[in-house]
């Protein structure tokens, strides 16, 4: 019993990392002996379901801490419907041969028809840079149908994909200027990489504010030490080992619940309506002493990407598909495994 432990159950009100609420305790240490085991019990109110997440923090008898582990309560879906906002009014739309265009709350997006991907993008401000999706990573699938309907509230876009993927993606607007994507797609059974991917170019942005793992970046065999909770990071372009400037900014990210990219273009919300979401911001470089490509794993195409599967990465000896279970591409299976992945994406670029 002399160590010591707190709890701590914390609900999210923004992005930003003071954007929050919380309520805190003291848990009793139960005697153990050596290299025995004992248990903790949590005195949680009755109201402990109406946070986000519950965080466990263990102190030496020196009052360091030791770690903080974190166990999220609020699925993503509902930390999304909590901060996005459908709101009221007109949307107006434009349809012409080749693109369509829909205004909203200031916001204005174009579609290709022929491709399907987003293709202009401006709200009340100024143009912003993100479009040229989404493309569904390693996949070469072309738009079959392309589709336009006003709900009486909301207007909806659905785009359908033919190859063998069969990959489909729905965007939906609202009065409010908010969009909403849903999309699936069938994968192949081995794969390094898995989602979709957009365009954004490097040179825009400053910072990120995250609701999810963090604060570092993770890989496929490298996803423990991360702590549930908003934090801010600032762009950096460090590499492992050459630059000491840590955590590193580029990358990719686990269980993501939301970002907020800020940009000079002034910054966009994504918000996360599935689980175990991957978060890839940017691509690292790559090391300039590395003599092979043990350390530099693959990125998708494009700038942000949403994804289901990430990959691992090696050592400077060992190329990562020799160490181990977690270190193996991507596996589904369509016979009694999971053969269809989905997502449910909300995004603010007002």
């Amino acid at each position: 019993n002399q160590c010591t432990f707190r709890w701590k159950l914390k609900k999210f009100t923004g992005l930003k990392p003071a954007d929050t609420t919380a309520l805190t305790g003291i848990l009793k240490a139960p005697n153990v002996a050596p290299q025995t085991k004992g248990m903790l019990t949590v005195p949680l109110p009755a109201t402990w379901g109406q946070y986000d997440v519950l965080y466990v923090t263990a102190r030496d008898p020196y009052g360091r801490e030791i770690y903080t582990w974190s166990w999220p309560i609020s699925l993503p879906q509902r930390v999304a419907e909590r901060f996005m906002e459908t709101g009221s009014g007109a949307i107006t739309a434009r349809d012409e041969a080749n693109r369509l265009t829909l205004t909203a709350s200031g916001l204005t997006v174009g579609w290709n028809k022929k491709t399907g991907m987003i293709e202009g993008l401006k709200n009340a401000k100024n143009a912003v840079s993100f479009g040229n999706g989404p493309v569904l990573i390693g996949g070469d699938d072309s738009l079959k149908t392309f589709r336009h309907r006003d709900t009486l509230g909301t207007h909806v876009v659905e785009l359908l994909f033919e190859g063998k993927h069969r990959y489909r993606a729905v965007w939906t607007i609202y009065p409010s200027g908010w969009l909403k994507l849903t999309y699936q797609y069938r994968p192949d059974n081995t794969m390094d990489l898995l989602g979709i991917t957009f365009a954004y170019p490097e040179e825009q942005v400053t910072g990120m504010d995250l609701l999810g793992n963090g604060p570092y970046r993770v890989w496929r065999n490298r996803l423990k030490g991360g702590t549930l909770d908003a934090w801010h990071k600032t762009y950096n372009d460090a590499v492992t080992g050459e630059r000491w400037e840590y955590p590193e900014f580029k990358g990719y990210y686990s269980h993501v619940y939301g970002a907020r990219l800020r940009t000079k273009e002034g910054g966009f919300t994504v918000l996360s309506g599935s689980e175990a979401m991957f978060l890839r911001v940017l691509t690292p470089t790559s090391p300039k002493a590395a003599n092979n490509a043990n350390t530099v794993p693959a990125f998708p195409s494009g700038g942000i990407s949403f994804m289901h599967g990430i990959p691992a990465v090696g050592t400077k000896f060992q190329k990562p598909e020799t160490m181990g279970p977690q270190s193996q591409p991507n596996m589904l299976y369509a016979n009694g495994g999971t053969d269809t992945l989905s997502g449910v994406l909300y995004f603010d670029f007002r």
